[in-house]
């Protein structure tokens, strides 16, 4: 790879796309390169239903959750 990265770090909603970009992402550095986040916050949430709350912090917070975990499992990746 060209930015020296060993893997990839995803978030997936659930969806078609998610499923289409993780075949691709495993596809491209193998899978035991990838890791795949998914509903983080799915226990604490259980019972409510979805509104814009989700909408709002999905944007807002995806890049920070996404780093922490990178920079955390750097040595995973390594």
């Amino acid at each position: 790879m060209k930015n020296a990265f060993k893997g990839v770090v995803l978030e997936l909603s659930g969806g078609i796309d998610s499923a289409l970009v993780l075949t691709i992402a495993v596809d491209a550095p193998g899978k035991e390169n990838v890791k795949a986040v998914m509903k983080l916050l799915s226990t604490e949430f259980s019972g409510y239903s979805a509104d814009t709350m989700e909408e709002n912090l999905q944007s807002r917070c995806r890049g920070i959750l996404l780093m922490a975990i990178s920079n955390k499992k750097i040595i995973w990746l390594s």
